[in-house]
């Protein structure tokens, strides 16, 4: 038991006790410490692996919005057009083609002008169609040169040269460079043969050849009589058709290739 002079004792000895602060180093520490934010290395992790986690969700959700292709809307292609167009006999090439809704197959002669013409609006509706449904129209240039050099259903030289042009075209195209010859050819029709392609271009009497008299062949299959000569997914087209009618057919194709048309 503690009497009174030993609890003052005790008192006052508390009340002059003062705990030793750490040293200088110690304390610099504790506030750098202090300044920092309080994560552990496991939040850190677990941070870092939430956030991948987002990233990825975000990329499938990306991944799967592309997988899904996009509506494609016929309520502004004209009645008329579409009961013509899906009236159309249908005929199947009879080689490989790309397995995609719509292909789109012309044969071409690079001497003829109303190529040119059907050429440009072919571009003028794919631009719009590209953007919007990417990746599922394929188009596939064959060569019907009038020219009885490499083709021999032709008697008559209609077009002098023509067959060189096709080999020269499959060569640029090869190396991505076709539009460029093509819409050199297009200004050059009447002075190429005096001035020879640009050197860039030139091929020797054999290069593509084979290729060319494949072409040639595939149009003997489907009895082509001129150029240009276009399929829209086994659709002829013997005329030159203009661009918002190959824009209307290409959509009532892929609407057909959806299921939600008929003939």
């Amino acid at each position: 038991m503690i009497d009174e002079a030993e609890f003052s004792d005790v008192t006052e000895a508390l009340s002059r006790y003062r705990p030793a602060g750490p040293g200088a180093a110690k304390v610099e520490a504790i506030a750098s410490a202090l300044a920092r934010p309080r994560s552990s290395g496991r939040w850190r992790w677990w941070s870092t692996a939430a956030a991948a986690v987002v990233v990825a969700g975000l990329a499938f959700l990306v991944w799967q919005s592309s997988r899904q292709p996009a509506p494609v809307s016929t309520d502004d292609i004209s009645a008329e057009f579409s009961q013509a167009w899906l009236k159309q006999a249908r005929v199947d090439l009879p080689w490989e083609i790309p397995q995609k809704p719509v292909v789109v197959t012309i044969f071409i002669d690079w001497l003829c002008l109303g190529c040119f013409v059907l050429d440009q609006n072919l571009i003028q509706a794919l631009e719009k169609l590209e953007r919007l449904f990417p990746g599922r129209i394929t188009v596939i240039y064959e060569d019907w040169p009038w020219d009885s050099s490499c083709n021999t259903a032709v008697t008559t030289n209609v077009h002098p040269g023509a067959c060189e042009l096709a080999r020269a075209v499959r060569r640029a195209r090869d190396r991505g460079r076709a539009r460029e010859l093509i819409n050199w050819l297009r200004d050059h029709q009447k002075t190429w043969k005096d001035t020879g392609l640009p050197e860039a271009f030139r091929v020797s009497s054999t290069e593509g050849q084979a290729a060319v008299r494949e072409s040639i062949a595939r149009g003997q299959r489907v009895k082509i009589m001129g150029t240009p000569t276009m399929f829209i997914n086994g659709v002829r087209i013997a005329e030159i058709m203009p661009a918002q009618q190959i824009e209307w057919a290409i959509r009532l194709e892929l609407a057909r290739a959806e299921g939600r048309l008929r003939q």
